[in-house]
């Protein structure tokens, strides 16, 4: 568990325990058909159980593979976020399932070891203080800990605002857009991010996310990944895409590209 503050939230990160992992699918269950209207079909095969609470939840089988990882974020030990990290099934990404697009599965395929960020899922009352860039983040530092690339998925308006910041600072980066799936479960177009391992993308984008959120990133004697905190930039929270485009484009490096763990 690690605690850190944004702006004037106090929140902590936990690598979620199995009753976690319930209550992060709860929360995917609510955000994905109470709010957006998702139909559970046969095509695209989720299971709806109750968990421990008596509550709905999301599941499939990306859930019981071997890497398959879940985090929290907790606010008032309320569990307000969450992420999961996995790898492929039977050769395929989640995202990679029923994808409209040609340009998608040729930039995934060039790679074999990747792993994709997930169920980046906030609380409806908390999704104005920069935790979806904090559920990226979490996902990419266990990447870096691997020393594997990352993908993730996105089709919310204010993911997609940071997708927008990171096109622009990691212009040699991808970003597929448009996306959409012929499963028709989610009728919204996505838009798909990697990032690249090899090219110091994961380093980078981890600090970029750092110095968003007023995080510092440094190295303890084992290498692993710590964090402190100051204050939140304010623009951070603002609904106004061109507050965030007007900040430097530059960002400290503070992780190697290509750390020797």
């Amino acid at each position: 568990m690690r605690k850190i503050k944004l702006g004037s939230i106090e929140l902590e990160i936990k690598k979620l325990d199995q009753a976690g992992i319930d209550d992060a699918r709860a929360l995917v269950y609510d955000a994905y058909v109470n709010e957006r209207k998702w139909e559970i079909n046969e095509q695209y095969p989720y299971e709806v159980k109750t968990n421990h609470q008596g509550k709905k939840m999301m599941v499939n089988k990306y859930d019981d593979l071997a890497m398959c990882t879940w985090f929290g974020v907790y606010h008032k030990q309320k569990l307000i976020a969450c992420v999961r990290i996995t790898e492929r099934l039977n050769g395929l990404l989640e995202l990679e399932k029923g994808a409209n697009s040609s340009e998608l599965l040729q930039k995934t395929s060039q790679y074999p070891n990747i792993l994709e960020i997930g169920r980046t899922i906030v609380h409806k009352d908390y999704r104005s203080a920069g935790i979806y860039a904090l559920l990226v983040k979490i996902g990419l530092e266990e990447c870096y800990k691997r020393k594997i690339s990352a993908c993730g998925c996105s089709s919310a308006e204010r993911s997609l605002q940071f997708l927008n910041m990171l096109a622009k600072h990691f212009p040699d980066g991808t970003i597929i857009r448009g996306v959409t799936y012929s499963n028709d479960i989610d009728p919204d177009e996505n838009a798909i991010f990697i990032v690249d391992y090899e090219k110091g993308h994961v380093a980078g984008v981890i600090n970029l996310i750092n110095k968003r959120l007023g995080l510092s990133t440094v190295h303890n004697s084992q290498d692993q990944l710590k964090q402190t905190t100051t204050n939140t930039p304010a623009f951070w929270s603002s609904n106004n895409t061109s507050e965030i485009e007007s900040q430097s484009t530059k960002t400290t490096s503070t992780l190697n590209p290509k750390p020797k763990l």
